[in-house]
C-alpha cells in the first residue's frame, strides 16, 4: 500500500519547508507563523482570547468569555478598573470595540487568537493551520536580511505602543516552550540552504533578498510599524506564490535561469487579451506545482519498491473510490504495456501523476487550493471572492503598494523601463510594453497575446502609479517613478 501522507510529509520536509495544504487559511495566519518564526517565544494568551471575544460565530458567549468573569478579573486580579468609575456594561461596549480593533486583519480564532493589528510578542500564542508558511518567512528573513529580522524581532519586544498599553491589563506574562513546526536549518535540499549554484534557486533567493532589504530600509525612513508590518506580511504571501511557482524549476529541472513569469493584469475586461493570457499563466502555476509533486512522488515510490511490485499495489484507499480506481488502473496498464519503452523518469512521473491526482480528489486542501486561498486572501488573484476554477493575477491596491514600495529604495529615482526590470528580476512580474516582456512570455508557452494588449497593459499600470503619486512626468517627457517626498 503507498502511504500518501508519507509522501507528501516527505516532499514537504525534504523540499518544499512547509506544508501547503490549506483550503481555509488567511493572511493572519501567515503574519501569526513569520512572528513566532522570529521572536521565537510563545505565550499563554488566553486571558487575551477570552476577553477579546465576548460572542463566538455563533452569538454564544462560551465559558469564561462571560463579562461577569472578566470584569471580576479585572476589578480584582489586575487592579485594571474602578468599579466606581466602569460598569458591566461599560466593559461589554469596551470590549466589543477593542475586538473590532485586533480584527482589523480578519484576525482568526481558534484555541487562541490570531492578529497582526498587535504587533508584541506577548500575543503570540500556540501553533494554528499554516503556522510553518509563516515561520518559512520568517527563516528566509533571517538568513537573507538581518537588517529586517532584527527590525521586526525589536518590534515584537516593545511594547510602548498604543495598541499594545491598550489591552496591557490582558497581556500574558506566561512563556511556553516554542519549538518550529519544521526544522528548516537541517533541510539540506531546500533551496534557502544551496550551497552549489541552482540558477533559478540563486534568482529567487537574490529577489528574496532585495526586496526584503528594501523593506528594512523603508521602515527606517518611516518607523511607522503598524503599517510597515502590514505591507510586510503582504508582501510575504506574494513571496510565497512565487515560490510556489518556482518548484519544478529548482527542484526538479534543475533550471540555469529560468523563472515562470507572474503576468499582472491591470485592465477591467475579464475576457480581455491580457485577462485570459494571466489566467493561462495561472494555469501554467498549478499544473507546475502538480508536475513537482508527481515527480518527487515517484521518486520515492520508485526508492521504495521495483516496478513488479508496483504493478501488484492495490488502489490506494479514498473517498472517490470509482475514479481513483479508473486512474490507478490506467497508470498501472500504461506501465505493463510501456515497461520496456519508457525512462525511469517517465515511470516516476506516470506513477507520481496517479497518486497526486488521487490526493486532489480528496479535498481541496491541497498544494494548489492553499496557493489559491493564500493569493486570494492576500488580493493577489482575482476575483477574490466566488469560486470560479481559474484566478487572474490582479493586485489589490494595498498589496500593489507593498510590491512597488519593495522594489524602489527610499528617496530613490527610476523610469518605468528600469521598475519593470527590477520587478522582474525580484518578483518574476511581467506587465508589458516592452519586447523583452513578450519573449519571456513566450518563452513560458504564453503565446497568444498581441503588442498592442500588453502596451496598453503597461498604460494602465502607469497609471496606476500616477493616482498613488508613485510617479509623475517631468518636463523633458521622462516618466520619474520615485516614493520619496510624496
Amino acid at each position: 500500500m503507498i502511504d500518501r501522507s508519507a509522501l507528501k510529509h516527505f516532499v514537504e520536509t525534504e523540499y518544499i519547508g512547509f506544508k501547503p495544504a490549506y483550503d481555509n487559511i488567511k493572511t493572519v495566519h501567515l503574519a501569526h507563523g513569520m512572528f513566532l518564526g522570529i521572536s521565537e517565544k510563545e505565550w499563554d494568551t488566553s486571558r487575551f482570547f477570552e476577553f477579546i471575544r465576548p460572542f463566538n460565530a455563533k452569538g454564544i458567549t462560551e465559558k469564561g468569555h462571560d463579562n461577569s468573569s472578566i470584569y471580576k478579573y479585572l476589578v480584582n486580579n489586575v487592579n485594571a478598573i474602578d468599579e466606581r468609575d466602569v460598569s458591566l456594561e461599560n466593559l461589554l461596549t469596551f470590549r466589543t470595540l477593542t475586538n473590532k480593533i485586533a480584527c482589523m486583519d480578519k484576525g482568526a480564532f481558534a484555541r487562541s487568537m490570531q492578529s497582526y493589528s498587535i504587533v508584541n510578542e506577548h500575543y503570540l500564542g500556540g501553533d494554528t493551520i499554516g503556522v510553518e508558511i509563516g515561520e518559512f518567512i520568517a527563516f528566509a528573513i533571517r538568513k537573507l536580511s538581518p537588517n529586517l529580522y532584527k527590525k521586526v524581532k525589536n518590534w515584537l519586544q516593545k511594547d510602548d505602543d498604543i495598541v499594545s498599553i491598550l489591552f496591557a491589563p490582558v497581556e500574558s506574562n506566561v512563556q511556553k516552550d516554542y519549538k518550529p513546526t519544521i526544522n528548516l536549518k537541517s533541510m539540506k535540499n531546500n533551496f534557502l540552504n544551496y550551497e552549489d549554484n541552482c540558477g533559478t534557486a540563486n534568482l529567487l533567493a537574490d529577489g528574496m533578498k532585495s526586496v526584503f532589504n528594501t523593506m528594512s530600509e523603508h521602515m527606517e525612513e518611516t518607523n511607522n510599524y503598524l503599517s510597515d508590518i502590514r505591507e510586510l506580511v503582504l508582501l510575504s504571501s506574494f513571496l510565497i506564490i512565487r515560490y510556489m511557482s518556482c518548484l519544478e524549476d529548482i527542484y526538479v529541472k534543475r533550471s540555469n535561469d529560468n523563472m515562470m513569469p507572474l503576468l499582472l493584469d491591470f485592465t477591467n475586461d475579464s475576457n480581455g487579451a491580457v485577462a485570459i493570457a494571466s489566467k493561462l499563466n495561472y494555469t501554467m502555476i498549478c499544473n507546475s506545482i502538480s508536475r513537482f509533486y508527481a515527480r518527487k512522488f515517484g521518486e520515492k515510490i520508485f526508492e521504495n519498491n521495483d516496478l513488479e511490485e508496483i504493478l501488484i499495489t492495490p488502489i490506494p484507499a479514498t473517498k472517490q473510490k470509482e475514479l481513483s480506481q479508473s486512474l490507478w488502473e490506467y497508470c498501472l496498464n500504461e506501465l505493463k504495456e510501456k515497461k520496456d519503452l519508457l525512462r525511469q523518469e517517465e515511470k516516476s512521473d506516470l506513477v507520481g501523476f496517479a497518486i497526486y491526482g488521487i490526493m486532489q480528489m480528496e479535498t481541496t486542501a491541497n498544494p494548489n487550493g492553499c496557493m489559491r486561498k493564500i493569493g486570494t486572501e492576500a488580493g493577489i488573484f482575482y476575483p477574490s471572492t466566488g469560486n470560479p476554477p481559474i484566478k487572474r493575477m490582479r493586485l489589490k491596491q494595498d498589496t500593489f503598494e507593498a510590491v512597488i514600495k519593495s522594489n524602489i529604495k527610499p528617496n530613490e529615482s527610476l523610469t518605468i523601463n528600469e521598475l519593470q526590470e527590477k520587478l522582474w528580476k525580484t518578483l518574476g512580474i511581467v506587465i508589458g510594453g516592452r519586447k523583452i516582456d513578450e519573449e519571456r512570455l513566450y518563452a513560458a508557452g504564453i503565446k497568444d497575446i498581441d503588442t498592442d494588449s500588453l502596451k496598453e497593459n503597461q498604460k494602465l499600470f502607469i497609471n496606476k502609479l500616477e493616482s498613488l503619486d508613485f510617479a509623475k512626468m517631468l518636463a523633458d517627457g521622462v516618466l520619474q517613478v520615485r516614493l520619496g517626498d510624496r
